[in-house]
């Protein structure tokens, strides 16, 4: 109605109008001179195994406890999973955290190749961890009206990921494995096949290096200025 000069979404959401700029959620300025041998020594993670990491707050919708169960009964035994989901700031997803703990319970004899963790890490200590990670997933069994975060410490730590075809990761283009199905034992089934394939991660780590080039705080920083600058 005239009352906004200029109004900023991170993805398509079917709007045409003149005020209406398409400007991506941005991923944080992530660098590092350690090598992942070096990094995965001091953050204590095998340095034998491929390590696969999920991350993001802990929620019932995105089927993290089964995810898991079903990871760890098809993944090799040499794989290292990575769980770095913390609660919720709204609240504890206690019932949540629970489900994960009865199922690596289940899977007692892979204990030594899980780390589950709701600590709330530093942006630092998490993006070191993904990057150190040789994949990554992020199941989203169902389109919202926003767009992950999470994804974007994929982006920043230059880490292939698997996701499904939810409007959540929409806003991501290159290094991303794409799920079209919400069908988890589909989602699992592609990270199960990129764990043992490394000329395809090699190639979406790529992709993840040209998307972080394109995502990075600082070039999204240039957009809204451009998108601001010309306003009176």
């Amino acid at each position: 109605d005239g009352t906004i000069d200029r109004f900023v979404v991170h993805r398509s959401y079917g709007t045409e109008h003149p005020r209406v700029a398409e400007i991506p959620l941005g991923c944080p300025e992530y660098e590092t001179t350690e090598s992942r041998v070096d990094l995965r020594r001091r953050l204590e993670l095998p340095q034998d195994r491929l390590v696969v990491t999920t991350i993001g707050f802990l929620s019932r919708w995105k089927r993290t406890a089964e995810a898991i169960d079903v990871l760890l009964a098809h993944l090799a035994p040499d794989v290292y999973l990575q769980v770095l989901t913390p609660h919720p700031f709204q609240g504890h997803e206690t019932r949540e955290e629970v489900r994960i703990r009865d199922v690596l319970a289940r899977h007692s004899a892979s204990a030594d190749r899980v780390l589950f963790s709701t600590e709330f890490r530093t942006e630092r200590d998490l993006l070191d961890r993904v990057h150190a990670s040789d994949l990554g997933f992020l199941y989203h069994g169902q389109d919202t009206g926003s767009v992950s975060a999470a994804t974007k410490s994929f982006v920043s730590g230059r880490t292939p990921l698997v996701a499904t075809g939810s409007t959540h990761a929409s806003d991501l283009g290159e290094g991303v494995a794409r799920v079209d199905s919400f069908d988890l034992g589909h989602f699992i089934a592609k990270v199960v096949q990129l764990s043992g394939d490394e000329g395809a991660r090699t190639a979406l780590r790529a992709g993840m290096e040209r998307e972080y080039a394109r995502l990075h705080m600082d070039a999204i920083a240039r957009r809204y200025l451009a998108c601001f600058g010309g306003l009176s």
